[in-house]
């Protein structure tokens, strides 16, 4: 049972349209029904992995591009920006304390541009959400120059300093303080204390990869916390409750600030507590 229309109210049907009709096409339910029904409806799941039919309801003929289209529409038209949960998206960008764009970085920094080119003081600022930092971004020029400096910047990365080590092998060599017995264990290891402690670097961190994930993330929304929220009434209770893993007080405290930050720190939150869950379980 193929379902290859696009409608999606009860009664009512529409044919698969030719591609440049499918922007209008796709918008004429919502001349009937309410914004509310349409969205609600555009976000039920009626398809499952491997199944490439969609589940069909007497009256009601629904489909995945169309429910994409709903809620297109419906963010277009109202100015709402939602979220977006794929993993892909890593940077966030905030025109004051409302969010503008989610995305990679160079799809966020044109975005901002576009906004400091209508307001050369428009308070703009890209997080990184895999660390809550602020990303510092070189406006100046066309687009092409914009995005072409975020190319080079990601290709070439921090340069390394020349120090001791064999840096040509990404060895390199730094200061690190044992008790003497640590010193005698590794000196008696095989391949001596350089080998010994790579081997223990190495174990941890395939060990602890997802409690690392984890408390990384979670350090990232507070980097972001005490950046953007530092002055909101409740930030201090908000942080204690937040390290004291008392989420729904937590939840309580973020609720009195500005909506497109609130939600953005629930998001983070809620990414952070499913890797720990999944570093517990993995215990």
């Amino acid at each position: 049972m193929v379902n290859t229309g696009l409608g999606i109210f009860p009664g009512f049907y529409l044919p698969p349209p030719t591609p440049p009709l499918f922007a209008l096409s796709a918008s004429l339910p919502l001349l009937t029904c309410g914004f509310k029904n349409a969205f609600l409806c555009a976000l039920k799941k009626y398809y499952l992995p491997g199944n490439i039919d969609f589940i069909f309801y007497p009256g009601i003929i629904g489909g995945i591009f169309f429910r994409i289209a709903v809620v297109t529409a419906i963010r277009a038209s109202t100015g709402v920006k939602q979220m977006s949960a794929k993993e892909t998206q890593s940077y966030t960008g905030f025109h004051g304390h409302q969010l503008f764009a989610a995305g990679d970085l160079p799809e966020v920094a044109l975005k901002a541009k576009s906004l400091l080119e209508q307001d050369a003081n428009a308070p703009v600022a890209i997080y990184d959400n895999a660390t809550g930092r602020i990303v510092d971004i070189d406006y100046r020029g066309t687009a092409e120059d914009v995005i072409a400096r975020i190319a080079a910047r990601s290709e070439d990365g921090p340069k390394p300093k020349a120090g001791p080590g064999r840096p040509k092998l990404g060895v390199v060599s730094r200061e690190v303080t044992l008790l003497p017995r640590h010193w005698d264990w590794l000196r008696a290891q095989p391949g001596g204390a350089s080998v010994a402690l790579r081997k223990l670097v190495e174990a941890a961190r395939r060990d602890n990869v997802d409690k690392d994930r984890s408390r990384l993330a979670l350090e990232a929304v507070y980097r972001f916390m005490s950046t953007v929220a530092g002055d909101f009434p409740g930030f201090e209770e908000a942080c204690r409750a937040f390290f004291a893993k008392d989420y729904e007080t937590f939840d309580d405290m973020i609720s009195l600030w500005p909506d497109d930050i609130q939600d953005y720190i629930r998001h983070q939150t809620e990414k952070a507590l499913e890797m720990e869950k999944q570093a517990e379980a993995q215990d």
